[in-house]
């Protein structure tokens, strides 16, 4: 989840100036400033991007995304990932993280015959990635409160009703049940096409990594549910897949709601609750 503002410049008189002086090297007057559901970014192009965290639990959640990319760094993934540069700068209200500047190019509007082919080249060879016992990843959904989340969504779901409190709950019961006996594979976590970055026909860049872990693989497919015809992510996949995507997919606003609780921020909590409401009725 994240949006851009490419207008380079930004004022250096509030948070990023707060920021500034621990990069002296990058030319903050021509920042590209944009925005994550938890972060502020400045894109610096061909130098870095540096992401900062705010809000309740701001440090940890920012050394654990910043541990999280070195382990995926150490895997011999099928495409380039941003791994962090240097260690977290925390300060009382943010900690601020330096990552690599990926080349390429977002493709969010395209046919699934234009981009189908090379996400599921791309899908297959990331399942296939050796993962040692000692890979460091974070445990799945750890980003929004990892075993405690169908504990999470319980408590916040409350202000939706006794229906859809127990539509919710019934929801994040039934992907702990489709991913029971599941051998774990690499799984970005975030598979969406705003997280792909692309050079011609090919992918060449998978960025924002705190959501990967071992896990179901039918979790990265869950993410393209939204983006495109379900009944060619069903051919790519196989049934028995697209059917633990699509519940996984259900969920997918009740762990944005848990992250944004679990940061503090009630604004994208509620919107996301809302969402799941809204959203019962797709696939």
């Amino acid at each position: 989840m994240n949006s851009l503002d490419l207008s380079p410049g930004a004022d250096l008189s509030g948070l990023w100036g707060e920021v500034a002086p621990f990069w002296p090297e990058l030319p903050w007057p021509e920042l590209i400033p944009g925005y994550g559901a938890y972060h502020r970014v400045a894109l610096f192009p061909g130098r870095a991007v540096i992401r900062v965290s705010t809000g309740l639990g701001h440090e940890r959640r920012a050394r654990r995304e910043h541990a999280n990319a070195t382990a995926v760094g150490l895997l011999d993934l099928p495409v380039p990932t941003p791994g962090p540069i240097g260690r977290p700068v925390v300060a009382t209200e943010w900690t601020a993280c330096a990552i690599d500047y990926l080349p390429g190019r977002r493709r969010q509007d395209e046919e699934w015959d234009v981009v189908g082919p090379e996400l599921t080249r791309v899908l297959a060879e990331l399942r296939s990635v050796p993962l040692p016992v000692s890979a460091g990843l974070r445990p799945v959904r750890d980003w929004c409160g990892g075993p405690e989340w169908p504990a999470v969504v319980e408590r916040i779901a409350a202000p939706l009703g006794r229906t859809l409190r127990r539509t919710a709950i019934d929801a994040a019961a039934a992907v702990l049940e489709v991913e029971r006996d599941i051998r774990p594979v690499f799984v970005h976590g975030d598979f969406g096409m705003h997280n792909l970055l692309w050079l011609g026909g090919r992918i060449a860049g998978v960025l924002d990594l705190d959501t990967a872990c071992a896990g179901d693989p039918a979790i990265d497919v869950a993410q393209l549910l939204g983006a495109f015809d379900p009944d060619d992510v069903e051919r790519m996949t196989g049934a028995a897949v697209f059917a633990r995507a699509v519940v996984h997919k259900r969920t997918l606003p009740l762990q944005v709601a848990a992250a944004a609780d679990l940061a503090g921020d009630a604004v994208l909590r509620d919107h996301a609750l809302s969402n799941f409401v809204e959203r019962l009725d797709e696939i």
